[in-house]
């Protein structure tokens, strides 16, 4: 896996290198980058940072985070006639345990609410009859709209 190291400076250490080239900057964002990324098999949870690629890695990495950041990336490489670096950084998977609340009036295996029995039916109500139904008219052009309130 690939990570950053400080030693004397920045590095960025155990990580591939793929060129990708033809990528017009007008319709670059950050999911389009991210999608390139997942292109080369990259899988899970990543960051994504960049730098100019004749810039030092210490002091001028960014963070690659949302469509402000890649219009930014988009603008520096279209204004220098430079290329960019895209460094990856995995994140590790970090699992969290859920606590089911349990209390009255609740399921005890699912800790939903207790559904079923008499005094959860609701009546039937009278939704409609005859006179509610407004009878059908023959609609010419535009003109002959008509919109009838009850």
């Amino acid at each position: 896996m690939s990570r950053f190291e400080r030693n004397r400076g920045l590095k960025y250490v155990g990580g591939e290198i793929h060129v990708v080239k033809g990528i017009d900057p007008d319709f670059l964002s950050f999911f389009e980058a991210l999608g390139i990324v997942k292109d080369f098999k990259y899988v899970g949870d990543v960051k994504l940072w960049w730098k100019g690629s004749k810039q030092k890695l210490l002091n001028n990495i960014r963070l690659l985070s949302d469509d402000k950041e890649a219009l930014a990336l988009a603008k520096y490489a279209e204004d220098r006639n430079e290329e960019v670096d895209i460094f990856v950084q995995h994140i590790p998977c970090q699992y969290e345990v859920v606590h089911f609340i349990v209390g009255a009036g609740m399921d005890e295996e699912l800790g939903q609410p207790e559904v079923g029995g008499e005094d959860d039916v609701v009546p039937e109500a009278h939704v409609g009859g005859e006179a509610d139904v407004v009878p059908e008219a023959p609609v010419g052009g535009e003109a002959d709209v008509v919109v009838r309130q009850k």
